[in-house]
């Protein structure tokens, strides 16, 4: 199944992002563009790439080393 984005790097209802899920994940890792994903309510998420989410995680994912042991609240501190 191919993925046509309505609005490639823009919006999306929801229903259509849950019908092409598989595809709209696909398209966003081959084309890094972001998109919103919304409900009658207005923007309810944001679909990125992992290699977007890594860029914006820099620093801070260096100094955690895993997700798992950030000191980010909701994260296990590590322990030496």
């Amino acid at each position: 199944m191919r993925c046509t984005v309505p609005q490639p790097g823009g919006t999306v209802p929801l229903t259509w992002a849950r019908a092409n899920l598989g595809p709209l994940v696909r398209w966003t890792h081959t084309t890094g563009e972001r998109t919103t994903i919304t409900d009658r309510h207005g923007a309810t998420a944001v679909l990125i790439s992992a290699g977007e989410l890594a860029k914006l995680q820099g620093p801070q994912a260096a100094a955690c080393g895993e997700p798992t042991h950030c000191p980010e609240p909701g994260h296990r501190r590590q322990t030496r």
